[in-house]
């Protein structure tokens, strides 16, 4: 008959074949082992051993006996697994080889108070605080490199361009500048006027002594020389800025004197000078222009009505060669009455022109109606001649030639 047991560890109601009583169940539940809790009856005495029987297994405390042949049960005390039957769940029977299961150990509860007693964990967050300022740190630290060197880069190019602008506005005022060396060179000692030098350079004022001595602060003779000029009246000078640049006309300063002396005073470079402070010697190098000298003889066949600029083959030569853009400016698209010496003629009415030691060659293409005349000239004969200069680069051309007797 079943017998009944009850589970010490999980209460479970279990039933256990009689033949198993008093000997340790398994529980099918919870796996605990439940102690046999009745003594098995004394077994009945063994048989004689037939003879030549093999002896009797002595039971060792702690090992188990293997079941006898034919089903007989164990001995007693050893643990036998079993199968439940119905009526209940059956336990089954723990074999003593085989380890008892760990019971589990109740999940300890944590008490309110003590855990509320325990130091909180300190939140070092997802780097910890050092790490997080050290980020930071480096992170302000480029900001500021980046922005400060953006800053000064932008400073710099704005400096750039007001110094390139600056320099760019002083170059233009420069280039419009009377006071320049290009314009100091065009001015012809004996030759320029100063209705000449006032065309190329714009109007001059007259000089006063606090000029001469701003613009020879320690050239005591240079002051002396000027001042001699600047007390008769003769001394006129252009200045922008610190540059001036000054002239001295004889006999007067007035639009028909010529130029005696000049100085250019730039407030960088080279101090230039030229002429003669002595008037006596002045005029022994540079005398005036003859008055009895023929005057342009009156507007002939092909002539237009106008001006006649009067000059020597040599003066319009030299012109160019000094002042390329100046000589255009006074004489290009001009009627010039000019002076000069043939070398060689291209053809009936076209004649090659020449100064005496000049390298430069005037053509002059002279009028149909001049071939009967021009036809007379040969190499070597001076020649006067009116026309239109439409060239001065290279070889000079002067068109619609005419000869003047």
């Amino acid at each position: 008959m079943p017998i009944r047991l009850t589970c010490p560890s999980c209460s479970t109601a279990l039933s256990v074949k009689d033949e198993f009583a008093g000997r340790a169940v398994k529980c099918p539940k919870c796996n605990g082992v439940i102690p046999g809790s009745r003594p098995a009856a004394p077994a009945p005495a063994p048989p004689a051993d037939p003879p030549h029987a093999p002896p009797k297994a002595t039971p060792v405390p702690g090992k188990p006996v293997p079941p006898r042949a034919g089903g007989e049960p164990a001995a007693p005390g050893a643990k036998i697994k079993g199968k439940p039957v119905a009526g209940g769940d059956w336990a089954e029977p723990v074999d003593d080889d085989e380890p008892a299961p760990r019971r589990k150990r109740p999940a300890r509860r944590r008490d309110d108070d003590d855990y509320n007693d325990r130091p909180a964990r300190r939140d070092r967050g997802p780097a910890g605080s050092g790490g997080g300022a050290g980020v930071v740190l480096i992170i302000c630290c480029t900001v500021l490199l980046v922005c400060g060197g953006l800053g000064y880069g932008v400073y710099r190019f704005v400096i750039g361009v007001k110094e390139t602008v600056e320099k760019g506005a002083d170059d233009i005022q420069r280039a419009f500048s009377p006071v320049t060396l290009k314009n100091y060179e065009q001015l012809v000692i004996g030759k320029t006027t100063r209705a000449d030098a006032e065309k190329a350079l714009g109007a001059g004022r007259m000089a006063t002594p606090d000029d001469i001595e701003t613009a020879f602060p320690n050239d005591l003779d240079k002051v002396d020389r000027w001042m001699s000029l600047v007390f008769r009246n003769r001394a006129v000078i252009w200045q922008k800025d610190d540059d001036r640049l000054l002239c001295a006309f004889h006999p007067n300063a007035e639009g028909a004197a010529r130029l005696q002396m000049k100085e250019w005073r730039p407030k960088n470079g080279a101090h230039l000078s030229a002429g003669e402070q002595s008037d006596t010697e002045f005029v022994r190098k540079y005398p005036p222009p003859d008055p009895n000298a023929p005057k342009p003889s009156p507007p002939q066949a092909g002539d237009k009505t106008g001006p006649v600029i009067t000059v020597s083959a040599a003066d319009l030569i030299d012109d160019y060669k000094n002042d390329r853009l100046a000589a255009d400016k006074r004489y290009l698209s001009k009627r010039l009455l000019v002076t000069g010496v043939v070398d060689s003629w291209e053809n009936d009415f076209t004649a090659h022109v020449v100064a005496p030691d000049k390298p430069t060659i005037i053509r002059v293409v002279f009028l149909d109606e001049q071939r009967a005349q021009i036809a007379n000239y040969k190499k070597g004969d001076t020649i006067r001649f009116r026309g239109t200069l439409t060239s001065g680069i290279g070889i000079m051309a002067v068109n619609r030639g005419w000869i003047v007797p």
